[in-house]
């Protein structure tokens, strides 16, 4: 169940449950009231009665002898406009009902006479004058209920004692006041419902109508989108409740940033450090670590024809030793671009170290890797060095060597490094290779891909 439906279902039952409590008791209360006030008013109307009845006759024994109290009542009612008070029977016997029967005032109640209540009298020793059970007419009344009773007064003067006994049987006017007081109270708890139910409704809206807001963030910073701002201007619990959220947003978001920002930087930095340890640091060609780890790859083409060539400079001591190192420096930089310059980018170029460069070939008969190497020896060959220096002049010699599919690169390696040394022997600034049947060079520098 969500959180607004228990709150309204909350404050519905809660409210109802006031209604209920409060309509019960204004009940119980009006009740109690009206019944209070229907007991006083038959106790004045009786001690009127008798009062009355009293100062007509002398005293009650004569009275009782001349007219019944019953029939003196009814005959005094009708004069006064009022509801006649008869006996238990609702008939006149013509003379004094039983006294354990009078009874007043009387209430039509289902079309019978029903006198709501029994009224004992005694005088002021004591004795019964109109009994009702347990008592009988001269009986002395028990000290315990003479404290009950209540005086009669006719001039300041005490006529007799009454005691008022018995259930109250409400007349018609009677039940049609309470009943309309009961509607009244139905109609009013009725009312109470109905706001009841759009009060809790109207609070349970207000109440989970930020927490989803705030649950909703929540959602999305879950979800990864931490710059959530949630507008609770409230200042209980929900707004501090929203507004520590903002800042843990705001927080959250700034520190991702950082994070980011740092995360790229140690990326970029990694990549510099990778490509520093894949790079000699003079001539920015691929190291000899580089090359013996790519190389072996070289040879997975779908022809399975690659080439390992490696490259030595004719006579480096001697300019090292003649022009000094930073001649030699520079001799090796520019061999890198040349070197570069004329290969495709599937070929990997590497310093293999000193003056001593290494390349692999890729996709390239020997024939085809034989012609590559004499146009790089004559662009070296040809190159201005003078710019470098005036008296300077390189040359390079290669050793070239098939590198097939069951060939391994250290065993190309090594019958390049044998092609080289011949080179060497042959009188440097030269291609050497192994004794191949191939088509003349110029038939296999145009079948070579350009780089």
């Amino acid at each position: 169940m969500r959180i607004r439906n228990k709150i309204t279902v909350a404050l519905i039952g809660l409210n109802l449950l006031t209604i209920a409590v409060m309509g019960f008791v204004a009940h119980q209360l009006l009740l109690q009231k009206f019944s209070e006030q229907v007991r006083r008013s038959a106790l004045v109307n009786f001690s009127s009665d008798f009062a009355a009845y009293h100062e007509a006759y002398g005293d009650w024994t004569t009275a009782a002898r001349k007219e019944s109290f019953d029939k003196f009542v009814a005959r005094r009612a009708v004069s006064l406009g009022r509801q006649v008070s008869v006996g238990l029977l609702g008939v006149e016997t013509g003379g004094s009902a039983p006294a354990t029967q009078a009874m007043h005032p009387a209430s039509m109640v289902n079309g019978l006479v029903r006198p709501p209540f029994h009224f004992l009298v005694f005088d002021q020793q004591g004795r019964v004058l109109k009994a009702i059970s347990p008592y009988k007419v001269g009986d002395l009344v028990d000290a315990k209920d003479r404290q009950t009773a209540t005086p009669i007064l006719h001039d300041n003067k005490i006529l007799a004692y009454v005691i008022q006994r018995g259930e109250i049987a409400y007349s018609a006017l009677d039940l049609g006041y309470l009943s309309a007081i009961r509607h009244a109270l139905s109609v009013g708890a009725g009312i109470g419902v109905l706001l009841a139910i759009a009060l809790g409704w109207f609070l349970g809206t207000m109440i989970s109508r930020p927490l989803s807001r705030l649950k909703s963030a929540i959602s999305s910073v879950e979800a990864g989108e931490l710059n959530q701002q949630v507008d609770i201007p409230s200042r209980d619990e929900i707004g501090d409740l929203a507004s520590a959220f903002n800042k843990m947003s705001t927080e959250l978001s700034r520190n991702r940033a950082a994070l980011k920002r740092s995360n790229q930087q140690l990326e970029h930095q990694t990549a510099i450090l990778q490509e520093l340890s894949i790079r000699d640091p003079l001539t920015q060609l691929y190291n000899r670590r580089y090359f013996d780890e790519h190389a072996p790859r070289i040879g997975d083409a779908p022809n399975h024809a690659a080439a390992i060539v490696l490259g030595d400079v004719d006579f480096f001591k001697q300019i090292n030793d003649s022009l000094a190192h930073e001649i030699g420096d520079k001799v090796l930089c520019q061999l890198s671009v040349i070197l570069q310059n004329n290969t495709r980018g599937s070929d990997i170029v590497a310093r293999y170290g000193g003056e001593e460069f290494v390349l692999a070939l890729a996709n390239v008969s020997m024939p085809q890797a034989i012609a590559h190497c004499e146009r790089l020896r004559r662009a070296i060959e040809t190159h201005p060095w003078h710019e470098i220096s005036p008296e300077l002049s390189v040359t390079m010699s290669f050793g070239v060597s098939a590198m097939l599919k069951e060939t391994s690169l250290q065993e190309a390696l090594r019958v390049a490094d044998s092609m080289l040394y011949r080179a060497k022997g042959q009188g440097r600034n030269c291609v050497a290779y192994p004794p191949l049947a191939v088509e003349d060079s110029e038939k296999a520098a145009a079948a070579l891909p350009s780089a």
